[in-house]
């Protein structure tokens, strides 16, 4: 009797793990994308009188090496200022122009108070934040995060 009963609870588990198992499949035409994190692929197509908050992981050159910029950027789209809340970051101000390509935002500036030019390239995560590179003249990086509010 013990072997019958042993035998049915064993039945059950092969015939319960038989079954679990397509549905923890990834495999194929069938899979579910929708558990799949997709990269974001959409990107503001202007910044024209929004903000964009950096907040920097490393620096070098010309660029603070720690701290919190904020990107302040008119309507018009082409003049920034940029105002220090935190760390080695100094205020600035000047000109720039954004464009996209894919996933990425491109602003090329002109720092018209401290007299270089550079790009910082923002890769977007969502429609509002994500990592940045920024490189400039004299050998110059910096790396961090924004949010563009």
């Amino acid at each position: 009797m013990k072997i019958i009963h042993t035998l049915r609870v064993l039945g059950l588990i092969s015939a319960f793990t038989f079954m679990s198992f397509p549905l923890l499949s990834c495999e194929g035409d069938d899979a579910d994308s929708s558990l799949i994190d997709d990269p974001f692929t959409e990107v503001p197509s202007s910044v024209a009188g929004k903000s964009i908050r950096l907040y920097v992981i490393s620096g070098s050159g010309l660029y603070a090496n720690s701290g919190v910029a904020l990107i302040h950027i008119e309507n018009d789209g082409q003049i920034y200022t940029l105002t220090a809340e935190g760390g080695d970051v100094i205020d600035s101000a000047g000109t720039l122009n954004y464009t996209t390509s894919g996933t990425q935002g491109f602003l090329d500036f002109n720092d018209t108070e401290k007299g270089f030019n550079g790009r910082i390239s923002l890769t977007y995560t969502t429609s509002s934040s994500g990592t940045y590179v920024s490189s400039a003249s004299q050998d110059s990086t910096q790396i961090g995060t924004f949010a563009i509010f």
